[in-house]
């Protein structure tokens, strides 16, 4: 059972990175901090896989937020600044801090 959980979880993870990875942003300006924020999730979402082929072991609550994750990213077609937008008209301060066009 459990190696079956952590086979899902590294499909999952699989699945993440790729989306991430192939996300590719019609027209608009680049924020660095979306970028950022992507390339960490998909560094970490990739490591998964590597790690369940040397034998780590995933729990069942770590497939279920992986698959809630998973879900979230495919909803949001790979955009990371989607991932974080409020819905209305309020923009969440996670998603105006990633907006900028700067650093600091």
């Amino acid at each position: 059972m459990i190696a079956l959980l952590s086979s899902i979880d590294a499909i999952l993870c699989a699945l993440i990175a790729i989306r991430l990875v192939i996300f590719r942003a019609r027209a608009g300006r680049h924020k660095p901090r979306a970028s950022a924020a992507a390339y960490v999730l998909i560094v970490a979402a990739g490591s998964v896989p590597l790690l369940h082929l040397f034998g780590q072991d995933a729990s069942a609550a770590r497939v279920v937020l992986d698959g809630m994750l998973c879900a979230a990213v495919f909803a949001a077609r790979g955009n990371v600044f989607k991932l974080f937008r409020q819905a209305g008209q309020a923009e969440s301060h996670l998603a105006k801090w990633m907006g900028r066009r700067t650093w600091f």
